[in-house]
């Protein structure tokens, strides 16, 4: 179904991934893909309740999450990411713009969200991002935890 949202249909998608050289133009395309898709379920469906609209959006997320093997096997930036857990963006997306960010696990251990600081790359410089690193993972594994995530080879009691 095309798209009718003449903003979706302007968007430049992912333009950030599409410049930068972390990410395979071939992979950034199906996610791409995935969003243009989702947003065309979004307007057919036009969800009513919050319910509804998780439902479309976490269907999206696993196709995403779906594409990790072939990230792993494009040598992907994605799969630094998943292995450190943590990622840092400096100009990469706007401009003056710096983020840093650690995945949120569910119990079964999908990544379902980030939580993420961002500011003006005048102040997150290198050092702040090193600093805010152990204290970004620390409260991304602690709501990881809340949710029933437990990393390999911690059980409960």
């Amino acid at each position: 179904m095309a798209i009718s949202n003449e903003k979706i249909q302007g968007h430049e998608w992912l333009a950030g991934m599409y410049a930068g050289e972390y990410f395979p133009d071939f992979l950034v395309d199906k996610i791409k893909a995935i969003l243009l898709d989702l947003c065309g379920e979004i307007e057919r469906e036009q969800p009513e309740d919050h319910p509804s609209l998780l439902r479309l959006t976490h269907a999206a997320t696993e196709r995403i999450n779906d594409l990790a093997e072939e990230f792993d096997e494009n040598e992907s930036e994605l799969e630094t990411v998943r292995r450190e857990t943590f990622a840092a963006a400096t100009d990469e997306l706007e401009l003056g713009l710096s983020a840093v960010a650690a995945p949120v696990y569910d119990e079964t251990g999908r990544v379902i969200a980030a939580l993420s600081v961002s500011g003006p790359t005048l102040r997150l410089t290198p050092r702040r991002i090193a600093e805010l690193r152990p204290i970004v993972i620390k409260q991304a594994r602690a709501l990881s935890e809340q949710l029933g995530h437990r990393p390999e080879g911690v059980h409960a009691a």
